[in-house]
């Protein structure tokens, strides 16, 4: 069952009287919509030979700050901090009207009797922190991630299709812009805050421990990856197998990996180049 276009505006408008609600929260304790923070990118050598990294100002809702979430919450929703039932239960209304949701919910929550109350308590009130949490200050509205969420949204809802995405993560290869889709496989340049955000998740510095007399083995990697493979694949729920998947779905990327590093004129391709052999990370997998 498709989401329709009614639904899909209920949801934006319910998103977005959640946002202007908080900020006037926010207004009301007298603390900000949104704080500094810094990400760091990864930038390449001029010579590329090898890359440096720099630290980035930038701006973070301020509800990323776990004492300003709890102050602003209501507590008007089971098991959710911010509350927001009133902005929200429009939409959950609807949503649990409208498509099957209202009676499906992630396992470990209870189900409710109430349909309305399931699809507030498992998909609107979280989709509505998520997007709070997306934003770089409250304050200011954002088209682009509100149309993520309501996509990811339509995809839930239609039920009986199970979604696989894949990315692969490459070094070694350098592309001047992004490669047109090759059986629904795509290959692109990470950005700086990309990779920025790879070295951070990998770095031994992140988690320093004050234990003694535990020893737990760091690493550093001089691997950043420049590229990422990423492919969506759709599946008939019930049939699927995550073996046969694969088996499709990685020689093709590995394929076009490896045409790119040959420079295969048989690829919709553009500038492409390839300085040494590349090193591949585990495929992630989401199921829906």
């Amino acid at each position: 069952m498709p989401m329709s276009d009614e639904l899909r505006e209920v949801a934006g408008e319910a998103l977005e009287a959640a946002r202007v609600d908080v900020v006037r929260r926010l207004g009301r304790h007298g603390l900000p919509t949104s704080v500094d923070d810094q990400r760091l990118l990864v930038v390449d050598n001029d010579d590329l030979t090898g890359w440096r990294s720099e630290w980035e100002a930038v701006r973070r809702s301020s509800l990323t700050v776990p004492a300003v979430l709890t102050a602003v919450g209501d507590r008007s929703v089971e098991f959710r901090a911010l509350g927001l039932r009133k902005q929200l239960e429009p939409f959950a209304r609807a949503l649990a009207s409208a498509t099957p949701l209202g009676r499906y919910v992630p396992r470990g929550l209870s189900t409710r009797g109430n349909a309305t109350e399931n699809a507030l308590i498992a998909y609107t009130q979280p989709m509505a922190l998520n997007y709070l949490l997306s934003l770089d200050d409250v304050a200011e509205d954002d088209d682009l991630v509100l149309d993520r969420l309501l996509d990811e949204l339509a995809v839930l809802v239609e039920r009986g299709v199970l979604w696989q995405r894949g990315q692969l993560a490459l070094d070694g290869i350098r592309l001047a812009s992004a490669l047109d889709a090759h059986r629904g496989v795509t290959l692109r340049e990470l950005t700086p805050a990309e990779r920025g955000h790879w070295v951070q998740a990998r770095s031994p510095l992140e988690a320093m421990s004050t234990l003694s007399d535990f020893a737990v083995p760091r690493r550093w990697e001089h691997f950043t990856p420049r590229v990422v493979v990423d492919w969506l694949e759709e599946t008939e729920f019930g049939v699927e197998d995550a073996v046969e998947v694969r088996q499709h779905v990685d020689p093709c990327v590995l394929a076009l990996a490896g045409a790119v590093r040959a420079g295969s004129s048989s690829l919709p391709k553009r500038s492409v180049s390839s300085s040494s052999p590349s090193s591949v990370t585990e495929s992630s997998k989401v199921w829906r």
